[in-house]
């Protein structure tokens, strides 16, 4: 069983502060893709992608957002501490089986600009 330091312990090697939100995104889903697979899930069925302005499972349609609804339980509450402590950029679960990371948080966006929770 896949377990949340078994995501994280996968992601912390790919991740940095000077990564934009959607190379994060692609990042992650990467991982999850594999995690996926390794437990036998159907990945295109079971994890998810989806860019700012496409239609989403909630409200909000400016991030990039990567789901896993049949991944550990509330895995994405844990990850998105750890991602946001080790890159200070905001990674942020809207349910616990989703994250998402404002484009508005990337390094080249001024810092006014920025998200308003955004770390550093």
């Amino acid at each position: 069983m896949i377990t949340t330091d078994d995501i994280w312990d996968r992601l912390r090697p790919v991740l940095n502060g000077q990564m934009k939100a959607e190379e994060m995104a692609q990042a992650v889903y990467a991982v999850l893709v594999d995690l996926a697979v390794a437990e036998g899930q159907d990945h295109v069925i079971e994890v998810s992608i989806r860019k700012p302005g496409e239609r989403r499972h909630f409200a909000g349609e400016t991030s990039w957002c990567v789901i896993w609804e049949a991944g550990p339980h509330d895995w994405a509450i844990p990850i998105s501490m750890a991602i946001t402590h080790r890159t200070g950029k905001l990674a942020e679960p809207y349910y616990g089986f989703d994250l998402c990371f404002e484009p508005a948080d990337d390094p080249d966006v001024a810092p006014g600009a920025r998200s308003p929770g955004r770390p550093g």
